[in-house]
């Protein structure tokens, strides 16, 4: 009876792990390393916006979207009332996975790594 449970709970193990490995969306990670509280900050693609509010200095967010369609990805950040935004340059539709991170610099800049991939 053991071998038998140990076997079904490697079972389930590795279907877990598969399925959170294939899941079809994409991480979102923002950090503010800036010494401002950022009133919101915006992630818009095809399908909605994902929306943050007072993100504190050295604060973080995550998210996870999961595109509509065809779309890129851009950031709009309200710091001091004023607007900064970035197109990422990056393609997603449904099926894509992956993780992208953002940073809002002290210097009021927007950087972005993203590593999606389709699945």
């Amino acid at each position: 009876m053991v071998k038998s449970s140990s076997t079904i709970f490697a079972c389930l193990l590795i279907l877990v792990v598969s399925c959170s490995y294939l899941s079809d969306d994409v991480k979102i990670i923002f950090q503010n390393a800036s010494s401002n509280t950022l009133a919101a900050v915006r992630i818009c693609y095809a399908g909605g916006e994902y929306v943050a509010t007072n993100i504190p200095p050295n604060g973080v967010f995550r998210a996870r979207i999961r595109p509509v369609a065809e779309s890129g990805l851009t950031v709009d950040v309200n710091c001091d009332a004023e607007q900064i935004s970035m197109d990422l340059n990056q393609y997603i539709e449904p099926g894509y996975r992956g993780k992208v991170t953002i940073l809002f610099t002290p210097d009021k800049h927007i950087r972005a790594k993203c590593d999606i991939i389709p699945l």
